[in-house]
């Protein structure tokens, strides 16, 4: 039994993280900054922009203000959502597993370190923002992933929402980066990464790893949380 199902939105549900990528370098070339893919995906992939900006800025050895900080979020806000109705694709099995779920009555919500306003031009986009009782954005915490603020305030809500007490080791977080993982696991709850954005074996943190949610349904997620219980002793 799942009490809730928590997904992080890029890289898991949505493959943005591309788009993400050509926004930044599209905001931050005034200031001459530059990195490949496979640099950002190291050592950027996981923060909200918030934090992403500061990592980069230090990285480059480069001065950033308060006031360049916040210019540059809201920049790049404006660059991605150009770029989303041209790029955005969601990834294989995605919306089939997501409607076999919402079939099931098992309550879900999204928790992801983008802003609210992207994450909803997400999920509409790809048809499925109406399946998730709540989103929890980089603007509702003060401390982004791998802290688990995220997840300890989607906990905390999910259980108000629900009118009930719920079990953190029966609440399944999809998360698709090292520092999601960290962050959920923080919190206390059960972690299944999808390789979509990292290869498998950067993922080992996670208590499940599935390639991707093609001809992934329910049953499978059940059958493979039965299993970790087995070795945890807990009762699912």
């Amino acid at each position: 039994m799942m009490d809730a199902i928590f997904f992080d939105c890029d890289g898991v549900l949505v493959d943005t993280e591309p788009v993400h990528y050509r926004a930044f370098l599209e905001v931050l070339q005034p200031y001459g900054i530059y990195f490949d893919y496979s640099l950002y995906e190291e050592k950027y992939i996981g923060f909200d922009d918030r934090d992403a900006f500061i990592e980069i800025f230090k990285r480059a050895m480069k001065p950033l203000s308060s006031k360049e900080l916040k210019d540059l979020i809201t920049l790049k806000n404006k660059a991605l959502k150009r770029a989303v109705s041209r790029e955005l694709k969601v990834f294989d099995g995605v919306v089939e597993f997501i409607k076999a779920l919402d079939q099931a009555k098992t309550p879900m919500a999204v928790v992801s370190g983008s802003l609210r306003d992207e994450i909803e031009l997400f999920l509409k986009s790809a048809g499925i923002i109406n399946f998730f009782r709540f989103i929890v954005a980089a603007d509702d915490v003060s401390r982004s992933k791998p802290d688990p603020q995220s997840y300890e305030t989607a906990f905390v809500k999910m259980e108000a929402v629900l009118g009930k007490r719920l079990e953190r080791h029966r609440c399944i977080v999809f998360e698709d980066t090292p520092s999601g993982i960290a962050s959920a696991k923080g919190a206390g709850l059960t972690v299944v990464a999808v390789a979509h954005t990292l290869p498998v074996a950067e993922l080992a943190d996670a208590d499940i790893v599935i390639e991707s949610f093609k001809n992934f349904y329910p049953r499978d997620l059940m059958k493979a949380i039965k299993h970790i219980s087995k070795e945890t002793g807990n009762v699912v």
